[in-house]
């Protein structure tokens, strides 16, 4: 691979990383108000429930990232991850499977979440208004991902590779490749890529009724479909992240296990997989500030922070997790 090629991949991939570090802070901000404000009237519906729950996994994924993976790279503690050995691989590799399902889990929640906001919104409040079927999802999409690291903790082995070009920067490996490869199958594989069809299949039939509402022109949108159609874009390009991370993975792992090819030039692949899953970690505390009103509220109001009148007043960004509601009292207003 060219020289120049190298140092600009790395560059970039180290942009990258600082944008994730400045962001871990703020996303804890954003969840330590949304946590202490969870029974305020306007953040107390399920929407946002599921977002503390899906922070706390794209937390994880971050925290995990630089206290393991890139510290053990950069090469500033060699000595505590030489003296694990195999036990900081061990971690770190639980660790990531562990949250990484979470993740995928959560993003198919919210989806069926957002899905049933704006296709159905009087089933939407039947189904999640009294809490029994957000606190089995949030409770489900933990439980199965505790169960899908069982192999990870208790059955597989891990090593530390040490460069020899300078006797610092360690990665973190599995003994047998192919341990990896098979365990992938389920989830890497097969289950990440379903729930990413599935996701976009549920965002594309709301744009889809979007669009076909606003061609048709039977009505103005509403505020509140305004506000779910925010959410929904923010969504799907979430899922664009998780999509770009699971492509070159599966490629990557086809090409080297069947054809014993490297696909790509590892620079390439560590910065497209830093790419997706930057995207896929740290879309979200931005998304809801600029998206929802009463998290932007509630977060400038916690930590004493001075806003403009004519961005804090945006009416076109009203809480979209109220949107069931305000669409059933519209509904029962014109029911004959």
């Amino acid at each position: 691979m060219d020289p120049s090629l190298v140092k600009f991949f790395k560059i970039f991939s180290l942009a990258l990383d600082v944008f994730l570090f400045l962001t871990g802070p703020i996303y804890i901000l954003v969840l330590l108000a949304l946590w202490k404000n969870r029974k305020e009237e306007v953040l107390k519906h399920a929407f946002f429930k599921l977002m503390i729950s899906i922070g706390i996994a794209d937390v994880g994924t971050m925290l995990n990232l630089f206290f393991t993976i890139r510290l053990a790279q950069w090469g500033l503690v060699p000595e505590l991850f030489i003296w694990l050995g195999g036990r900081s691989s061990r971690l770190s590799t639980t660790l990531v499977f562990f949250f990484a399902n979470s993740q995928a889990l959560m993003v198919l929640i919210v989806a069926i979440n957002r899905y049933t906001a704006y296709m159905v919104p009087l089933r939407h409040r039947q189904l999640w208004q009294d809490g029994k079927l957000l606190l089995w999802s949030i409770v489900g999409v933990w439980i199965i991902a505790l169960i899908s690291i069982i192999p990870v903790v208790f059955i597989f082995e891990y090593q530390i590779y040490i460069s020899p070009v300078d006797n610092r920067t360690i990665y973190f490996q599995w003994v047998n490749a192919d341990d990896y490869f098979y365990y992938s199958i389920p989830s890497a594989f097969i289950g990440r890529p379903l729930i990413a069809i599935s996701v976009f299949i549920l965002y594309g039939n709301i744009f889809f009724t979007a669009f076909r509402k606003y061609r048709q022109g039977s009505r103005a949108k509403t505020e509140t479909e305004k506000a779910v159609l925010n959410m929904a874009i923010i969504g799907f390009l979430h899922c664009i992240g998780l999509a770009i991370a699971i492509f070159f993975f599966i490629a990557e792992e086809i090409a080297w296990t069947v054809f014993k090819y490297n696909l790509f030039d590892v620079q390439i692949v560590s910065f497209i997989g830093t790419l997706g899953y930057t995207l896929f970690s740290a879309v979200n505390p931005y998304a809801l500030l600029i998206f929802s009103q009463p998290t932007r509220h509630h977060f400038f109001k916690m930590y004493r922070i001075p806003t403009s009148v004519s961005f804090y007043k945006r009416k076109n960004l009203i809480n979209v997790a109220e949107s069931a509601h305000v669409e059933t009292r519209i509904a029962q207003q014109v029911k004959p």
